[in-house]
């Protein structure tokens, strides 16, 4: 989650995990389904997507 969080723990910037993401090809302009087994880590890459305005941001819990 490091690529989430900074050393105090709390989230970096949404502005900051977009640019990542677009370097991943990863972007709202399609849909995007975050999953994980528990749900918790979904939770937070969901929370970057819904704080981005993604339209078809997804959340799937329990993996």
């Amino acid at each position: 989650m490091e690529d989430f969080v900074d050393a105090d723990a709390t989230l970096r910037s949404y502005t900051e995990v977009e640019l990542m993401w677009a370097a991943e090809g990863i972007s709202g302009d399609r849909a995007v389904s975050h999953y994980c087994g528990t749900g918790w880590r979904a939770a937070l890459t969901f929370l970057y997507g819904y704080m981005m305005g993604w339209p078809e941001n997804n959340l799937y819990d329990g993996g």
